[in-house]
């Protein structure tokens, strides 16, 4: 996501391009009561990743290539220390984030509670990612552009690519 983020803030910035940028999961916070009435993990850390939510749905979309005996559920070793400034969760993390080899905080790669994935999780997310995402690109459709100023006080020592020009 932090590539993606920084693609979709050049984007804007280097074209005439709006960009809106939004990861499938994030979809599942729009309805406030559907992670609730579809979780069973601990927050934080029960869904991060190869967790309860990605296993569901991978579960759902293809599952008989899911190696159903492999399904184990992993620890995120930082969330155990309860800290308040680094831990994480597909749904939100802490205000700091230390950047590490995944093998220094999970053994297997697996970051939450897998063991509690089915097929009728992954349905139920994946029909609510979707009944969400139609809602995003309609409001974004429709959304007035936004108009753009510079505001610099001294030019830019490189000049706007694609021959933009200033609003």
């Amino acid at each position: 996501m932090p590539n993606l983020d920084l693609v979709a803030r050049r984007t804007n910035l280097e074209t005439d391009a709006e960009c809106i940028l939004c990861g499938w999961w994030n979809l599942l916070t729009v309805d406030k009561q559907f992670l609730s009435r579809w979780r069973q993990s601990k927050f934080p850390g029960g869904c991060a990743h190869a967790c309860e939510l990605e296993t569901s749905l991978y579960l759902f979309l293809d599952g008989d290539n899911v190696r159903k005996e492999r399904i184990k559920s992993g620890v995120i070793s930082f969330n155990e220390e309860a800290s308040p400034f680094n831990w994480v969760d597909l749904f939100a993390a802490g205000p700091a984030t230390l950047i590490s080899w995944t093998s220094s905080y999970s053994e297997t790669g697996v970051l939450g509670d897998a063991e509690l994935a089915s097929a009728d999780k992954g349905k139920r997310a994946y029909e609510e990612a979707v009944e969400q995402l139609v809602r995003l690109v309609k409001w974004f459709k429709d959304r007035p552009k936004d108009r753009r100023r510079d505001r610099h006080r001294r030019k830019p020592t490189m000049p706007m690519p694609w021959n933009q020009q200033s609003q």
